[in-house]
């Protein structure tokens, strides 16, 4: 089992925990035998009522935990959303699928936790509540989507600052080439730096597309594969950039 299946059965193992009880309280526990003692019938109906009133004490607290669940999603999402709204780095195209992506997410838990709490029996709660959550993935997706995204964006945005201060070296050697000085050896190891940023942008730049667009629908196999394959190729990045950032102090 992938670690996302894993995490997906440990929620809906944790939502279908407190129902699974129910199934199991009109047990042997309460059946007669013939061996057994005659019930009254008061004594019948007190067994009766008790088992209705646990039955309904373990369903409404099976509710409450299926409405805290998606209560966190909707805190996390309002969080993801103050994330991209504030950002500095991250392009507007991508900002906006990633709203989108919230409001949408958003929509389903509200309408699932106003389901949730109108249920009135098992079946209704088992229909309603794992689609809940399988359609939204705040935490399998939609929260590694966000940070991939908006480290690439980001990764972007610092190599282009990056170039400007390769500009500006370049800008040095080439005067001091005109006044007569050798350069050669700086000017090897600043197309070194420019060459180290450039990498590093094309290794970050493609990670934002590349999961901008995952959906639920996608599986959990192509949601996990594209999410590993974006976190290795931003840690690349980040190793070249610091590579680059070592650089310019050869340059200097």
């Amino acid at each position: 089992m992938t670690p996302l299946r894993k995490r997906m059965a440990i929620v809906v193992a944790g939502i279908a925990a407190g129902l699974a009880m129910l199934l199991a309280l009109p047990s042997v526990a309460f059946a007669q035998t013939d061996e057994g003692p005659e019930r009254t019938d008061d004594s019948a109906a007190e067994t009766d009522e008790a088992r209705e009133a646990e039955h309904r004490r373990r369903f409404e607290e099976a509710k409450k935990h299926i409405m805290a669940e998606i209560d966190k999603r909707l805190e996390v999402l309002s969080r993801l959303t103050e994330t991209v709204e504030s950002s500095g780095h991250i392009t507007d195209a991508h900002a906006d699928k990633l709203l989108a992506d919230y409001r949408n997410a958003t929509a389903i838990l509200v309408d699932g936790k106003a389901a949730v709490e109108a249920a009135e029996s098992l079946g209704e709660l088992m229909e309603v509540a794992p689609a809940v959550f399988e359609e939204t993935l705040v935490f399998a997706l939609l929260v590694p989507k966000t940070h991939l995204v908006v480290a690439s964006d980001t990764i972007v945005d610092v190599t282009e600052r990056f170039d400007e201060a390769g500009d500006h070296l370049q800008g040095i050697i080439d005067e001091l080439s005109a006044m007569g000085l050798d350069m050669t050896a700086a000017q090897q190891e600043l197309d070194a730096f420019d060459a180290l940023v450039a990498e590093a942008a094309a290794t970050a730049e493609p990670v934002a597309d590349a999961v901008i667009d995952l959906e639920p629908e996608d599986g959990h196999e192509v949601i996990e594969a594209a999410i590993r394959a974006g976190k290795a190729d931003l840690e690349e990045a980040h190793s070249l950039l610091r590579q680059a950032r070592e650089q310019a102090h050869n340059v200097v």
